[in-house]
């Protein structure tokens, strides 16, 4: 089946995921919550995501489209880096789906050509990215805009304890 037919399927009116309550929201982004603290493998999780969460009505309903938060921009940034092992790259994103009344969001960006989506909860600080690394592997990775002590990391007894 191709992807198109598969969306029409999705969508069409009667399916299953039409049938879901709004309701039905709030526990499948806890259900995602418990997936992305408990579970290892993060490509599951993301794909709990986008094949449960993110194609239900209500879900898309609730969005709002908001301007960019410099928190996930540089929290992108930051796990692009280390994950690409460079800093040669362009991240670019225009728009951010929040979910206030769950503290959510989700969406897409760019960078150097390739695209990438993520999800965040904001109430913990915490969700999950998904890009294309090097050679064309795709690539899931945490992400987190919890604050970490200054100090040389190598050494950890020299952190600095008073700066959280």
């Amino acid at each position: 089946m191709l992807l198109a037919e598969r969306w029409h399927t999705l969508f069409a009116e009667g399916s299953f995921l039409n049938q879901y309550p709004k309701t039905m929201v709030k526990q499948l982004l806890e259900q995602l919550r418990q997936k992305m603290a408990g579970s290892p493998n993060f490509s599951q999780t993301m794909n709990f995501f986008m094949d449960t969460v993110a194609p239900l009505p209500a879900f898309l309903e609730e969005g709002e489209l908001s301007a960019p938060d410099p928190k996930i921009r540089a929290v992108l940034e930051a796990t692009l880096q280390a994950a690409l092992k460079s800093k040669k790259f362009k991240l670019q994103y225009s728009e951010d789906i929040r979910h206030p009344v769950h503290q959510f969001s989700h969406g897409p960006f760019l960078f150097s050509g390739n695209v990438g989506l993520y999800f965040f909860f904001h109430d913990i600080g915490q969700g999950l990215a998904m890009f294309q690394g090097a050679g064309g592997q795709t690539l899931c990775a945490r992400i987190s805009a919890t604050a970490v002590p200054k100090g040389n990391w190598a050494d950890l007894s020299t952190y600095d304890k008073t700066s959280n």
